[in-house]
């Protein structure tokens, strides 16, 4: 069904319901956490534009963000993945807190920063992405050249320090952004107007101290403000974007789904997590099926007369979207979407054969182990228990029996 186009006769988007002229390339999986599957004819560019924050939100500022620093995939241009939110790092020769980014596998890379010592006085630069000894002054020049291009006016003061004794620090983020951190905003600004005194400026160019960081593995202390409602959003926009690749884009299309589609474009007014209409995250004895190692997967339900999606990443964090009502037409479920986030590969694998592998697989190499230690007697015990728990069929099982004695 995967390899169907995702037919849209109205020539309308599925999200804005607009006649349009010409539609824009959707992924169902959003791009950045490794999906391929896309949808050619079903959403418009403005859309697809408006959009891109909510799923910045999933990707970058969300718990599915902790689990893609570490499994990936990479970015488009072949990068690895890395945190674009808050970390630090003590470092064990100075005792300072530094920014750091965290890399694949949650290696940490040390960003450039200006920072103020313990003792109010003592200048240090730190600069080394390998973390290890070595910082140069044309390093320090070059920062402080980047951030007067950038404008000490446009930097953005940070004051979460979640309790760590911080000392004032002005930090490259990339190219084209800084940001200042430190325990207060006043802190933050007298630091910065330190840095907009051209006396003092000329001062800093022809002195500087460094920060040596002599080890490579040192804790690291993160911290994700994530928006629930966006996060949320991008999930429900996976769920539609994929009942619009399986069923077609004139199902989706229907008004039994606005309430879902209002939500993705808009959110919903006086949102909490815990009592919204659409997401929630079930519990772990409570999940219907079980990831492949390294993919995530989707797959569409039918219950209580309800169309739900239920979206699984990384194999741990897991959402089931209530898209709206179900009519009789509605095609039974069929299939689960595996998407591959290491390789970017897609597979589809109906639920009567999920069902019929997985508990195979588990039930003859449990049944293989116990028969190696265990008495006949007990083997047999084990195998009136396995009657009851996996509905074994009764041939089958005195067959086995009748071979023990």
């Amino acid at each position: 069904m995967l390899g169907m186009p995702s037919s849209n006769p109205n020539g309308k988007c599925i999200y804005c319901l607009l006649p349009q002229a010409t539609f824009s390339k959707e992924h169902v999986l959003q791009f950045a956490l490794g999906g391929s599957l896309t949808l050619t004819d079903c959403v418009c560019a403005k859309c697809n534009t408006g959009f891109s924050m909510i799923d910045n939100q999933l990707s970058d500022y969300s718990v599915v963000s902790i689990a893609r620093v570490a499994m990936g995939p990479a970015g488009r241009k072949k990068k690895e993945a890395a945190s674009k939110y808050s970390n630090l790092m003590v470092d064990p020769t100075t005792g300072l807190m530094l920014d750091v980014r965290l890399k694949q596998q949650y290696r940490p890379e040390l960003k450039p920063q200006f920072i103020i010592g313990k003792d109010r006085k003592t200048i240090h630069f730190a600069t080394d992405p390998a973390l290890s000894c070595g910082v140069y002054q044309t390093d320090f020049t070059n920062f402080l050249d980047a951030l007067d291009k950038f404008g000490i006016g446009k930097v953005t003061i940070v004051t979460e320090t979640w309790g760590y004794d911080l000392t004032p620090r002005v930090v490259q983020e990339s190219a084209t952004y800084f940001y200042a951190r430190a325990a207060t905003t006043a802190d933050g600004q007298r630091l910065l107007n330190f840095l907009a005194d051209p006396a003092k400026n000329a001062a800093l160019r022809s002195q500087i101290g460094s920060v040596t960081t002599g080890q490579s593995k040192q804790m690291v202390n993160s911290g994700i403000r994530m928006d629930t409602e966006m996060t949320f959003r991008a999930v429900a926009k996976i769920a539609l974007n994929y009942l619009a690749k399986q069923r077609g884009a004139s199902v989706v299309l229907e008004a039994r789904f606005n309430p879902i589609r209002s939500f993705i474009l808009n959110g919903l007014p006086g949102f909490k997590p815990d009592t919204n209409p659409f997401i929630h995250m079930p519990r772990l004895e409570s999940k219907p099926f079980k990831a492949l190692p390294n993919t995530h997967f989707v797959t569409l339900m039918k219950s209580n007369r309800r169309i739900f999606a239920y979206i699984s990443f990384y194999e741990h964090f897991d959402f089931l979207v209530d898209l709206g009502p179900a009519i009789a037409k509605d095609e039974p479920v069929e299939s689960l979407t595996f998407f591959n986030h290491t390789d970017r590969t897609t597979m589809e694998i109906s639920v009567a054969d999920f069902r019929r592998f997985r508990p195979r697989f588990y039930r003859v190499r449990k049944w293989w182990r116990l028969s190696r230690v265990l008495s006949p007697w007990s083997i047999r015990a084990c195998l009136l228990t396995m009657k009851a728990l996996f509905n074994v069929g009764k041939e089958s099982l005195d067959r086995k029996l009748h071979r023990r004695r």
